[in-house]
């Protein structure tokens, strides 16, 4: 697994260029190459974009730029209830299921990526 760590930061940087999620790369990569459960690499994934929202928030602090305090707490409510839905959910959908949602969630956000461009 040390040798992928390097892949979470590029993945994040190339996201953050698209404005796409880090879990839409990191979760099958996760899936086909470390052989995790969907719901396993699911909460990794979680943990990794956390760990990548306190450090570029810290940046924007460093560099005197305005916190959106607002959305900072509707966006915790939301982590916070999904973070206790979600693994319950992942526990009971089989994991074909669940990398079929992944799939087609996938594809709807690369079509409206296309059609925003």
């Amino acid at each position: 697994m040390a040798r992928l760590l390097w892949t979470a930061p590029l993945l994040s940087v190339m996201t953050g260029l698209v404005s796409m999620g880090a879990g839409d790369f990191l979760v099958p990569m996760l899936r086909t190459r470390l052989g995790m459960r969907m719901d396993a690499a699911i909460g990794n994934c979680l943990v990794l974009m956390a760990v990548n929202a306190v450090v570029v928030s810290g940046l924007l602090l460093l560099r005197g730029q305005e916190f959106p305090l607002g959305v900072v707490l509707w966006a915790s409510a939301g982590v916070v209830i999904g973070g206790q839905i979600g693994p319950r959910l992942a526990a009971r959908v089989p994991d074909q299921t669940l990398k079929e949602v992944f799939i087609y969630g996938l594809s709807l956000v690369g079509i409206h990526v296309l059609f925003k461009a």
